[in-house]
């Protein structure tokens, strides 16, 4: 079982933007994909950027983020990562509600 590392440094590569904040991001599944590649490749290493990811979780729709919770369960992220990334959520269990879009409109 692989568990999140944190680089002491937390410098290196990044596939999460930097610049633009994750809820202003449409996480499209091909993206969603490229961040499983780069935590199977040991790329992600920075505290911030798996803070990141678990803001990205709460934004995505249901199949996404059971699709997403599969792949991540599939390269070998242990049990204590994927409750840290998903707040404890597990699938088969009703998803929490997802945070509300910056650039919907509310009454």
């Amino acid at each position: 079982m692989r568990e999140i590392i944190v680089s002491p440094t937390g410098e290196g590569e990044s596939v999460i933007p930097q610049f633009i904040p994750v809820e202003n991001f449409y996480w499209s599944s091909p993206l969603l994909d490229r961040i499983v590649d780069a935590i199977d490749q040991g790329k992600i290493t920075s505290g911030a950027d798996w803070r990141k990811i678990a803001t990205i979780v709460s934004l995505v729709s249901d199949e996404k983020r059971i699709r997403f919770y599969h792949n991540l369960e599939r390269i070998g992220l242990s049990r204590a990562s994927l409750d840290f990334l998903f707040d404890n959520w597990h699938p088969g269990e009703k998803c929490p509600p997802r945070r509300p879009a910056p650039w919907k409109v509310r009454p």
